[in-house]
């Protein structure tokens, strides 16, 4: 959903001090020495960490712990540009990220250059929450670091980065090893009081010649996030034959009066592991692979259609989401190729299940009992397959005389992704809803080359080119319980209904109609130190875009007095996002950052609704379908200062501050 109004409002200074953590931790990993670098006699300390780019944050390990984040809501905590995006009504956890005024597909998420699949939203059940439609949320736990970048990014992560990413980059053997050691691990365990969430989790690898692994797990439990009550979790209350007292309902026959948050219980497992073998010190092997499953059980009745026992049904959910990611890698260090520095190749299969499986159960009620007689489920899996095949190549410098020195990288990518869905409704007489949800096969290759400038000390600067092939393939599938979507459509289309205008497009073929587009983005940075070391100025500009979803292409659902619209023409959405800051250092241990953007958004995708009998709308029943409407501007202004007052306040150690203002 594309929410300026909100974001633009003057969002208030976050002012913050990072004081020292406490964390049950043990042989540690994540939080291990910088890397040094030994020259005769003298010791030099080499930060790790990363350069970040203009609208970009890079949290690592070492901040990850500091700053103890346990989930989405705590990496951005200190961020003023980016928030949590939740959907109203939506149970499938969130959204994915907000950035600069933009939220859900508009921000890019991906593990190690993998995209995650998008949310597909139903515009006709989304305000009952009955379908899966969040994005999938990495454990930040198995996680070596993760870049946040604010503005358009589609140049490194494609489709979606419109108006931000978010990068999420696994560990590796080196995370958990001490500086000199074969061997490294840890064991830690975490309480979060706000939704009574305990995490435990434990790590191990080893760097044995030529041989390197990790295997990282964490497990986490916990319920649902607490209002001001902070009234604690009761697991009782996550049953459909729980009674809410007269405080927690105070309408005994309305759900609606319910005052405290539905009751949830969530249990989340994740791995990860990795295994590379190094031929010798040019060529090293690997495989690797993840896992993450999440269930949870909600008690969902504040949010039944009618909101009252008697009338409707109670909804008892227990939703599941499920990653599984596998994968091989290869990659090439020359050691007498004066032009090449690496060649990295992998492949690397995913898979992400999201499920809302809702089960109904009725209720008697008299004037003293209260019963549950009996319970229809609502069974609506998605499922994603992604596999990628990725190759990228980067240069050593190149120097071109006054031309200055140049890296130049190339990157290509196939990815053959398969998205399906099943929405049906298996109750006591064996019934389905006989609505069509669109399936499809999605093929995307891509190819990407950058230019990293170097012309002096004071300037620097950089360039890149991406283009996209995009190919969509729908088609119908077997649903969960065995009767194709073929089957059930063309028994919808030979009743009452015959003369619908789904079943005027079913029989024409129409629903199946193959899309395609191509699509070029590009990126220019440039740095120039106007005073060396003391001031610095530094502009940005680039290109996104987001390709429609399955749904908002395909989608021809009909019935519950709607009916929704394939739009096969539907354009893909584009940004053009130019940056300017500058960083002052006034001492050493003081930093001043002033910075400005604008944004502008062509094509969004947009849902139009209309009643009048034009374009196979009927009457009596109210129509909507995707389209692309037309322009929009976001700018805005970032203040920052960052300080080190250990020296003034005569510390031994650091006592580091910083203040951000965004609007």
């Amino acid at each position: 959903m594309f929410n300026i109004k909100n974001t633009l409002k003057t969002k208030k200074a976050l002012l913050a001090f990072l004081v020292p953590s406490i964390m049950l931790q043990q042989a540690q990993a994540d939080e291990q020495s910088e890397p040094t670098v030994t020259l005769e006699t003298i010791t030099v300390n080499v930060s790790g960490k990363a350069k970040e780019e203009v609208g970009e944050k890079i949290v690592n390990r070492k901040e990850l712990n500091q700053q103890m984040v346990q989930s989405s809501a705590d990496l951005v905590r200190y961020n003023t540009e980016v928030d949590v995006a939740y959907g109203g009504g939506n149970r499938s956890g969130n959204k994915g990220f907000a950035v600069r005024g933009v939220d859900g597909n508009r921000v890019n998420m991906n593990i190690d250059g993998i995209s995650l699949p998008e949310s597909e939203t139903n515009e006709i059940f989304s305000p009952y929450g009955y379908m899966y439609e969040g994005r999938f949320n990495p454990d930040i736990e198995i996680m070596q670091s993760v870049r946040i970048h604010a503005g358009s990014d589609s140049l490194l992560n494609g489709s979606g980065a419109v108006g931000g990413s978010v990068t999420y980059n696994t560990k590796d053997p080196k995370s958990l090893i001490r500086s000199g050691n074969k061997l490294g691990g840890y064991v830690k365990t975490g309480y979060t009081n706000k939704n009574e969430e305990w995490m435990q989790a434990v790590g191990l690898a080893a760097n044995l010649d030529k041989w390197e692994f990790l295997i990282n797990y964490a497990h986490r439990e916990g319920h649902e996030t607490k209002n001001h009550d902070m009234k604690k979790a009761n697991k009782a209350k996550v049953d459909p034959g729980y009674i809410f007292s007269a405080e927690e309902m105070p309408d005994r026959y309305s759900t609606k009066s319910l005052i405290y948050p539905n009751p949830l219980n969530f249990k989340r497992d994740s791995a990860i592991a990795k295994l590379y073998y190094n031929l010798n010190n040019q060529h090293r092997l690997g495989i690797h692979g993840m896992y993450q499953k999440q269930t949870n059980d909600i008690n969902s009745q504040s949010t039944a259609t009618y909101g009252s026992r008697l009338s409707s049904s109670i909804r008892m959910a227990h939703d599941k989401e499920k990653m599984e990611s596998y994968g091989v890698s290869y990659r090439f260090t020359p050691e007498n190729m004066p032009w090449l520095e690496m060649v990295d190749a992998n492949y690397t299969h995913n898979k992400v299940f999201g499920l809302a499986d809702t089960w109904l159960y009725d209720r008697k009620i008299n004037s003293s009992t209260e019963q549950v007689e009996s319970s229809n489920k609502e069974y609506r899996p998605t499922e994603t397959k992604t596999d990628q095949f990725t190759i990228q190549l980067k240069t050593l410098p190149i120097l071109l005389n006054k031309f200055g020195d140049h890296t130049f990288g190339v990157r290509s990518s196939y990815a053959k992704q398969d998205y399906t869905t099943s929405a049906s409704y298996f109750g006591q007489y064996g019934q389905f809803l006989q609505f069509a949800f669109p399936d499809a096969k999605k093929h995307n290759f891509n190819l990407t080359l950058t230019d990293d400038i170097y012309l002096s000390q004071r300037l620097q600067g950089s360039l890149g080119l991406r283009y996209d092939n995009f190919r969509y393939s729908p088609y119908f599938q077997d649903d969960v319980f065995g009767m194709s979507e073929n089957k059930r459509n063309a028994d919808l289309c030979s009743n009452s209904y015959n003369n619908t205008l789904f079943c005027q497009r079913y029989r024409n073929g129409e629903g199946l109609s193959k899309t395609k587009f191509n699509h070029v983005t590009w990126s220019a940075a440039l740095n120039y130190a106007i005073i060396p070391e003391k001031l610095t100025a530094r502009y940005k500009v680039g290109t996104g875009f987001l390709a429609p979803t399955v749904t908002q292409l395909y989608s021809n659902f009909e019935g519950l007095g709607a009916r929704q619209v394939p739009n096969y023409q539907l354009k893909p959405e584009t940004s053009l996002n130019q940056e300017l800051e500058f960083n002052w250092n006034v001492k050493d241990n003081l930093l001043l950052t002033a910075g400005g953007y604008i944004t502008k958004y062509d094509d969004f995708i947009h849902t139009r609704y209309w009643t009048t009998p034009t374009n196979g709308c009927t009457g009596g029943y109210t129509c909507l379908q995707s389209v692309n409407l037309d322009d929009a501007t976001v700018h805005g202004l970032k203040l920052g200062v960052k300080a080190d007052l250990s020296n003034a306040l005569k510390l031994g150690g650091k006592l580091n501050v910083f203040a951000d203002f965004h609007t």
